[in-house]
């Protein structure tokens, strides 16, 4: 990769878009968004704020955040 890189550096220098990504980008499944916060979760405090928004973007707007990961987990 580093030799890609030097013998391509123009392009690089020219537009910083062209660096290629190293990390995959995930699809915004409901099965990969769960896994995401389980994970978030499991670091640090998660406002419950952020899981409603991420679960209604999936299309399950809720009150009890609880059951309804409890319920998407338990697929």
């Amino acid at each position: 990769m580093r030799d890609y890189m030097r013998c391509n550096r123009r392009i690089f220098m020219a537009d910083a878009h062209a660096v290629p990504s190293m990390a995959p980008h995930y699809a915004k499944t409901e099965r990969n968004t769960v896994i995401r916060l389980i994970l978030m979760m499991s670091q640090e405090a998660v406002e419950e704020n952020y899981i409603a928004h991420e679960l209604s973007i999936l299309g399950y707007p809720t009150l009890d955040i609880y059951r309804t990961l409890t319920d998407l987990i338990d697929r």
